[in-house]
């Protein structure tokens, strides 16, 4: 399966993506509460996935926080949403970190027994 980069920085985003980006950001600045990827996908009748979204957020150069509760724009964030989600995506970047450290040596150690 041939999906898009989750990491797609914003001036490497198609025309089509940059348009739902500015949409995604407007649909966002209109609610002051958090926003699901379910109903951001029924916003936008079906045109952005959860994959599209994630990638859009990460696309926003910050505008668009995330966590658990959803998406949300980074002007109608309180100051803790704010940190909340920093800390949250470091968290999970140190994670992922470990987890391909991990996968590092124990290939490392297939190769040199």
């Amino acid at each position: 399966m041939n999906q898009p980069d989750l990491f797609e920085q914003t001036q490497t985003l198609t025309e089509i993506d940059r348009g739902h980006l500015v949409w995604l950001e407007a649909f966002l600045l209109t609610r002051t509460d958090w926003a699901t990827a379910h109903a951001i996908q029924q916003s936008s009748d079906g045109r952005l996935s959860d994959r599209a979204i994630r990638a859009l957020a990460s696309a926003s150069g910050g505008a668009i926080i995330s966590g658990q509760r959803g998406y949300k724009h980074l002007d109608k964030s309180t100051p803790e949403e704010v940190m909340h989600s920093i800390a949250w995506l470091q968290s999970q970047g140190k994670t992922m970190i470990n987890r391909a450290t991990a996968q590092y040596r124990r290939f490392h150690q297939s190769i040199h027994p």
